[in-house]
């Protein structure tokens, strides 16, 4: 069976292109995600590049998400409003030179870039595992995974040394909308 359209969920696997990877013969074009209030830049980099065409935030209104299927679904992209700011930022930050990701020889997963920008923003484990739709404890893991990566001693120094060494990321605006 080959669906017109796949709406599949962020929080369901640990990468995009896992998720996408379990569907049979998946029309890469016509894909909507489902994803948080305020979407990593790594989230965002990595369902483009898996050809993700549509985004919705995950708790909006359901005919928010029918417009984004039928848009899809007539081959053009949808974007949740939150999402075409961060996606804005993040064109806007690579014409500025940095990149999607500016880390030089950047150690980390795009779960573990989030939870560096999380971090970055002075969030709680409870306040992560919330924004990222995760278990707290899994959020323990990727911390723990990024000190040690960068040989941190906690999470301000991990925070410190990612950024001195050229780890840039998009900062959102907790709940803004253009």
């Amino acid at each position: 069976m080959n669906p017109d359209v796949v709406v599949a969920d962020s929080a369901l696997a640990e990468t995009v292109e896992s998720l996408l990877a379990g569907l049979t013969s998946p029309p890469v074009d016509r894909v909507v995600l489902l994803v948080p209030e305020c979407p990593s830049s790594s989230l965002l980099q990595e369902a483009v590049e898996a050809g993700v065409r549509g985004f919705v935030v995950r708790d909006g209104p359901i005919d928010e998400t029918l417009r984004a299927i039928r848009a899809v679904h007539a081959g053009l992209p949808w974007f949740d409003s939150a999402v075409a700011h961060r996606l804005l930022r993040l064109i806007a930050d690579r014409r500025q030179g940095g990149g999607w990701s500016a880390f030089k020889d950047d150690p980390f997963t795009p779960r573990e870039r989030e939870v560096v920008e999380c971090l970055a923003e002075g969030m709680s484990n409870t306040e992560i595992a919330s924004r990222m739709s995760m278990a707290q404890r899994t959020v323990k893991y990727h911390v723990s995974h990024v000190l040690a990566k960068l040989g941190a001693r906690d999470r301000a120094h991990a925070v410190a040394l990612a950024y001195g060494s050229g780890f840039r990321a998009v900062r959102s605006d907790a709940g803004a909308r253009p």
